[in-house]
């Protein structure tokens, strides 16, 4: 198994893809690293879920996705977020749903059904006190059949395994 790169080096290497960096509405460029990951796939327009949407622009892992021709499903228990995505991401399906944790989702479906490529926020930033990475949840979608492709401190991106890594 191949080592996971740091965020630098995989910029890099998104770059030379022809992959611009400036493009990313992500936290740290897990959109690029997504888009990357599903070029060898031949997938244009790959359909996403995306849990805890958040913002439709700010720190979105799927906005550029969504600008690309993609449509998914973007899941938020906050209701005035969720206003926002139904504004503006008129091919998404929206829900409101509270409470929703990434690991049932996953571990309901199918495993010959499971996402392709899973992109799970790891850390968690307590109001008080330090930030820690969820180590126990890795480890499950480890044990789920995926592989960590690549860390950017604050999300971690995941492969099926059964679909190996692309990374040349």
């Amino acid at each position: 198994m191949k080592s996971r790169l740091n965020p630098r080096t995989l910029r890099r290497r998104l770059v030379s893809k022809g992959l611009n960096g400036d493009r990313s509405y992500s936290q740290r460029g897990e959109d690029l690293i997504i888009d990357f990951l599903f070029q060898p796939l031949t997938i244009e327009r790959p359909s996403y879920i995306d849990i805890r949407a958040l913002d439709r622009s700010y720190s979105n892992h799927t906005k550029l996705r969504y600008q690309n021709g993609s449509r998914g499903i973007n899941i938020e228990a906050n209701p005035t977020l969720h206003k926002r995505f139904t504004r503006h991401r008129t091919r998404d399906v929206k829900l409101v749903i509270e409470g929703l944790d990434v690991l049932p989702s996953i571990t309901q479906c199918d495993p010959t059904h499971r996402p392709k490529r899973v992109c799970i926020e790891t850390l968690v930033c307590p109001e008080n006190g330090p930030a820690r990475k969820k180590t126990e949840l890795i480890a499950q979608i480890v044990q789920l059949g995926y592989q960590v492709y690549a860390d950017t401190h604050i999300n971690t991106i995941f492969c099926r395994s059964d679909l190996g890594v692309f990374i040349d």
